[in-house]
């Protein structure tokens, strides 16, 4: 009679780890080492006259091991037309920003340079990584549930709305998806990689006006 095969016991310090190296090895991300500050000097409080504190609202959401969440991400998963319907991709995604400008440069005789000229702000370029993570962490499976979700968002054929402090802080409410990759991961089951590439959107308000005929 065969013996069952017994699973290997994992910790949950021992899973965020293995989250960590994925997104290095994925993505190339470097843990980022802060020196140890022991003694600070303490400040006057007349040097602080005047001074106002930011107004920031924590998000009271978590992830699968706890941690807290400074800038998860909600989406879209409704199609168009239907009540809106958010999902929570899972854990925190990494969310990089990048844009241009659209400028018209003019060379002009005799001046060194061009003269440039400011036509408009190009769309902001997102790109949204992470990683889809069975949440039991006790269990090798594959989070099956969770690509599921990731493709039925990609395939949804207009821009989705979005949730975000990070991508609000640049006026982002829409996005559309251009692109996504399901990244592997040989010998490791139960977490996927995965990346969007997306642009900024917005709602247009068109007005459509009749020809003349006369």
């Amino acid at each position: 009679m065969a013996s069952d095969i017994i699973q290997p016991k994992v910790s949950k310090a021992q899973y965020d780890m293995r989250i960590l190296d994925l997104l290095r090895v994925s993505f190339g991300y470097r843990k980022i080492y802060f020196p140890v500050i022991n003694h600070t000097k303490k400040g006057l409080q007349s040097e602080y006259d005047g001074l106002k504190a930011v107004d920031m609202t924590v998000n009271n959401r978590t992830a699968y091991l706890n941690t807290p969440l400074l800038m998860p991400l909600s989406i879209q998963i409704s199609p168009k037309g239907e009540p809106l319907e958010y999902y929570n991709l899972p854990n925190e995604p990494i969310v990089e920003i990048r844009s241009s400008k659209k400028i018209v440069e003019t060379e002009i005789d005799g001046q060194d340079g061009v003269f440039k000229e400011l036509y408009s702000l190009g769309d902001y370029i997102i790109t949204i990584r992470g990683v889809a993570v069975n949440e039991d962490y006790t269990k090798e499976e594959y989070p099956e549930d969770i690509v599921r979700k990731l493709r039925e968002i990609y395939e949804l054929k207009h821009h989705l709305e979005v949730s975000s402090p990070i991508l609000s802080l640049f006026n982002i409410k829409f996005i559309t998806l251009k692109d996504f990759s399901l990244i592997p991961q040989p010998g490791e089951i139960s977490m996927a990689p995965y990346e969007f590439s997306a642009v900024s959107d917005k709602e247009y308000a068109l007005t459509l006006k009749k020809k003349s005929t006369v």
